[in-house]
């Protein structure tokens, strides 16, 4: 079991083909998601389970299909594509 709390943005960060299970643990008034998955394809949600989810700011599990760009990246680049 692990605390995931009060970070300024999202708890947990989930990027590209990353697959790992979320088991378990507290996660707990972060800024703006408790889990944020960015991927092209849809993640097994069976991967996050038994978890306390509590005061997240938007949402407890967001996914996005796009994936993470670094802010200081190239502007030009695609954020839609995978390596």
């Amino acid at each position: 079991d692990s605390v995931v709390a009060n970070h300024g943005r999202h708890g947990i960060l989930i990027d590209r083909q990353s697959c790992p299970e979320v088991v378990q643990n507290s996660i707990c008034k972060n800024a703006v998601c408790g889990i944020q998955i960015f991927r092209t394809s849809e993640p097994d949600m069976d991967a996050f389970r038994d978890n306390c989810f509590e005061d997240n700011g938007e949402a407890e599990i967001s996914f996005s299909p796009h994936v993470f760009q670094r802010e200081d990246s190239d502007p030009g680049s695609s954020v839609d594509e995978e390596p």
